[in-house]
Parts: C-alpha cells; structure tokens; sequence
C-alpha cells in the first residue's frame, strides 16, 4: 500500500528522467565504442586512425592497409610500432607478423601503408606500440589473403558506376571457386590524389577504372604509381576517352575499344562515358585482359615450378645409418660389456649421455662435412630497361638452399614485391614467418629454413641508369657493355630494324656488332605477351630462342652472365648461380665521339 502510494505521488516526468539517462548511459557507451570500431584510438598521445582502399580479399600482390599516426603533443617525438600480427595458428605456412617502426615528430602526423604478403594468416589483428604501451585496433580494414579463385579483382574511381561493371566481368565465370568466377570491382571511397603512392599498393588488382579526365588532371606520386603498376605487369581502363586521343591507338574491338601496350602491362581506352554501356567483344576484351593480369600472378604461370637451388638436393642417409649403427653397438653391447668388466655400473649414468652427445655432435660434422655451411642461390630475370627513362621493370625468381638456416634472414629495398613460390596456404609444409618493413622489407625469420629448398618470386620497378649504347662509326655500328654484367650474346635492332649479333662482351668494354642477321618482326604487345603465354620464365626462354620475331627497331636483347637487376635477398658468402634477360629500349644510335 505505501509502495503504491509513493507511486501515485512521484513527478509525472520520472519516467522519462530514467529513460534519459539511459540514453545518456548508451550515448557514452557508443562514444566511447565507436572511435575503437572505425579504426581510430588514442595511445599514450598519439591518435592512430586507420583505413582502407578496395575489398578486403586479395589473391596476389601486396595487401594495404593505411595508417594516420598524429602526434598530439608538442613537445616530444613519439615512437610508434604498427603491427599486423596472426591471431591463431592453422597448421601450415603462415604469416605470424609483419610490422614497421616509425618516428613522429611533434605536433606532426606520419601516414603509411602497411602491406600484407600473399601468405595466409590465421585472423590478423591490429596492434600499436607507443612508449612501451601496446594497444588492439579494432578495424576491418585489414585485408586477407585467399587462395582460392574468386574471381577478377578491380579498383574505380569514385565516378565509377561499378555494380553493373563487376556483374558481367564475372558473368563468364563458373561459380566463385572457378578461375574466372565472381568479379568484385571495389568503388574507392578516397579522392584520387589520396590514393596510395607506390606502384605495389595496386599490385593486388587486376584492373584499376577512372576516367580520361581523371586520369589527365592526375600528377604527382600517384599517376606516377599507378603508370609504375601498368608497366610492372597491370592494366589502366580509361572512359570517356576523347575522338583524338583515339585516334593515337590501335582499333581492338568493334564497339572501339583501343588497347595499347606499356611495358609488360596494357591501357585500355573506352570512347564512351559510362562503362555501363561495354558489352560485347569490347568486354570480353577486357575481361580477358584482366584475367590473364589475375592469372599470371596468382595462378600457376605465377608461380612457376621446378626452380630450385641445387637440382642434386640429397640427404647422406648411408652416412647417417652408418653412424647410427655405430652408435647403436657402442652405446649398447661395448657399453655393457666395459661397464661389467669394470664392475661399476652406475656408469652407466654417465657413459649414455656422453657416447650420446658425441653421435650428436658425430652427426652434426658429418653433415656440414658433407655440404659444408655456405648457402646456394640461384637467379633468373627478365628485365625491361626503358634506358631513355632510366626505369627498369624486373620480373625475377631466386631460390635458396642453406645447409644452415640463416640467422638474418632475407632483406630486399621497397620497390620490390616479395611473392613465395610455396608456403601459400594450409599444405605448404609448415613454417611460421615474420617481416619487418621498417628499412625496406627485412623477412626475418622462417623464409630460409636449413636443408629445405625455398624460392621466391620477385618483381620490381627501379630508377636505373645500366644501358647498352649504340653507337655508328666508321667499322659499322659498335656497342658499350654497361649493363653491369659480361654480356653471354646480344641482339641489337637498329632504327630500320636489322639485327646484329655480339658475343662475349666483358662489363665495360666496347665491341663491334656483326654482319646484320635478320630483320625485327616484333609486336607493340611482345613484353605483355610473356604475361599472357603461360609461366613467363618459360616464355622468356623464347625470346633467346628467336630474337628477331621479338624485337623492334631500336630494341636489344642480352643474356647477361649474372643478375645484376634482381636484388640478392641473401647477404653474405654464398654459392650463385644467376642469369639475366634484358629487353631494352634505346633513344637513338650515337655517332662516334658523342656524349652519351
């Protein structure tokens, strides 16, 4: 009864008195939730906020992730670790952490894209040290890598109509586990010129949409990466294309679709505005340019077999058998029969784990007897060398064999993509690796292991200033080996297109080309079609084979007696074994007594 009477006497208005405060309650939950679930949070003064550009699957390449790192004192320098780390363990080769260290000054912010390898990772979470104090970043902007076929992957330009678009590029596919299944172009949420400044930030697409005009008012670090990843191997799909530009290129397609090769990769150019509108051989044509880029790197001409270190890996099992057998008498019957004679057998605490170390240790000298301890490396490459832009594009493969584990591990620069010829999913043998991009990329543990062959496939775009000059003199045309390397043999196309051959030419010195051979017959697409044909080490082989129907005026093949454009990941003493394949362009040919 006084309970009902306090009831019928409390103020008309408690009821929503406690209803606001509940919402007041739930408003600083999701305050405070909300910042932790979009990717942002303050560690020990320094605001980190993380985000993301296309899907959040990739099946090649490198995968990004976009950090802010804002300094909010400002008086002192903070130094931050961002680290992608592996939740949990699933058994085979996996990614267990990669990680980068930076410096922030005061009052200032740093902004860095942290990639993933294409190298399974059971659950990645986001962690971030600062002074000592480490913290879990909620986002789901970290990307993950899959190894099934899902389909063909694409980034647009906000402009972009892209549901249409991805829906008939995938309309040829068999299901999402077939090779050419469901496409997902993603429509990037940032402006153009927020969009990533190095050229393996795309590496992961297999088609990267804007419009002409977009792509026209586009300057800096941006176009330039994103030219960098066309010629590496990728492919740029212009709209809107204006009648004279054209007009510049070669006709593919009925519906006027023009392609045009640059370096190993291919611009397409749509005269319509809306890519709604590509239907018929046009989009097949540009569904099949995006999925042999798709192919080539992640399928198997991508990976490339039966490339190893050594092709006499063997393991000294007679020797091993015969120690064992050794030790299986000595530790046994002699043992027992000293220690009885002797009539202490209490020795045999002690005689056991000493005749056991000393086979251990047999064991251990026999082996690096039978290998010794220095490492073998082996390298190909095939390299595109624009010597009127100093740029180079490399595609290469080094393989390792170490009788002992190396205790560095393997270190390549930033401009190189790192992509492991094994150790891609659940049956790749085991293994737990780490990386550290803080000084170029530093793989630091679990890429080299003792006795087990491991390859990696390489694949770079550099400022280099290596060229073959050509030169015309009185004896004909004569040509100057700075490719940093002895020359085995070279082709060289001049402007009309003859061929002439050269032999052994040591690094540095001149030498004279012989009696033209042949005539150029090459394609505008001949680099691309490496890409196209299968495992591109195979058809690299092809060009030797038959330079004149590669090459074109002003164009040169070498085989060089060493790699000097793929970066030797292994530091130190080791037995190498390199070859190299340079594709170059040359401005013109120089009359003799000239600057270069």
């Amino acid at each position: 009864m006084l309970g009902q009477m306090k009831m019928l006497h409390e103020p008309a208005g408690t009821d929503l008195a406690r209803g606001g405060r509940r919402l007041l309650a739930w408003g600083l939950v999701l305050a405070l939730w909300a910042p932790a679930a979009s990717g942002q949070q303050i560690i020990n003064g320094v605001r980190v906020h993380v985000s993301g550009i296309g899907a959040g699957a990739f099946e090649h390449g490198y995968g990004d992730t976009r950090f802010h790192l804002e300094n909010l004192s400002t008086r002192h320098e903070a130094r931050a670790v961002v680290e992608l780390r592996q939740r949990y363990s699933h058994g085979g080769t996996s990614l267990r952490s990669v990680r980068r260290a930076v410096t922030v000054g005061p009052g200032s912010t740093v902004m860095m894209d942290l990639p993933l390898l294409p190298v399974q990772m059971g659950g990645t979470i986001c962690v971030v040290t600062v002074g000592g104090r480490s913290e879990e970043i909620t986002t789901s902007f970290i990307p993950n890598y899959q190894t099934w076929g899902g389909g063909i992957q694409g980034l647009a330009s906000r402009t972009v109509p892209t549901q249409s678009l991805q829906d008939r590029l995938g309309a040829a596919g068999g299901g999402r586990h077939h090779m050419g299944g469901q496409a997902v172009i993603s429509r990037a949420e940032w402006e153009l010129h927020e969009w990533p400044a190095h050229w393996r930030s795309y590496s992961r697409f297999d088609v990267v949409i804007m419009s002409h005009a977009e792509w026209e008012g586009l300057t800096g670090p941006v176009r330039r990466a994103i030219r960098q990843y066309v010629e590496a191997g990728g492919f740029l799909l212009l709209s809107g294309v204006p009648a004279a530009e054209l007009a510049r290129h070669p006709v593919v397609a009925p519906e006027g679709l023009r392609m045009t090769a640059e370096g190993f990769g291919r611009v397409g150019f749509w005269p319509g505005g809306d890519m709604e509108n590509v239907q018929g051989p046009a989009l097949d044509m540009i569904r099949g340019t995006a999925q042999n880029t798709r192919t080539a790197m992640s399928g198997t001409a991508g990976r490339i077999t039966g490339f190893q270190a050594k092709d006499d890996i063997t393991v000294p099992i007679g020797g091993f058998f015969v120690l064992m057998l050794v030790f299986a008498v000595v530790v046994g019957p002699v043992n027992l029969a000293v220690v009885t004679r002797l009539n202490r057998r209490l020795l045999f605490l002690v005689t056991v784990p000493a005749l056991s170390l000393t086979a251990c240790g047999a064991l251990l000298v026999y082996s690096l007897v039978s290998e010794g301890i220095t490492p073998t490396v082996r390298t190909f490459g095939f390299t595109w060398l624009n010597q009127p832009q100093s740029e180079a594009v490399t595609l290469g493969v080094q393989a390792y064999y170490a009788p002992l584990a190396p205790a560095g591990g393997l270190r390549f620069g930033a401009d190189v993509e790192i992509d492991p010829m094994a150790g891609r999913g659940h049956d790749a043998g085991g293994g737990s690796l780490t990386v550290d991009l803080t000084e170029g990329q530093h793989l630091a543990s679990g890429w080299v292991r003792a006795r087990i062959p491991t390859a990696l496939r390489l694949r770079a775009h550099e400022t280099r200033r290596e060229r073959l000059d050509v030169i015309r003199t009185e004896n004909g045309l004569e040509v100057v080996n700075g490719l940093g390397a002895d020359i085995r043999e070279a082709w060289v196309a001049d402007d009309q297109g003859r061929v002439f051959v050269i032999r052994g030419l040591g690094t540095g010195q001149r030498g004279v080309l012989g009696t033209a051979s042949g005539k150029a017959t090459g394609s505008p697409m001949v680099l691309r079609d490496i890409l196209d044909g299968g495992q591109w080490i195979n058809q690299a082989g092809k060009f030797t084979a038959n330079p004149a129907q590669h090459l074109q005026p002003r164009t040169y093949l070498a085989r060089l007696d060493g790699a000097p454009f793929v970066e030797r990941g292994l530091p130190g003493r080791a037995h190498l074994n390199e070859e190299q394949v340079v594709y170059g362009h040359y401005e013109e040919i120089r009359a003799a007594g000239s600057g270069s």
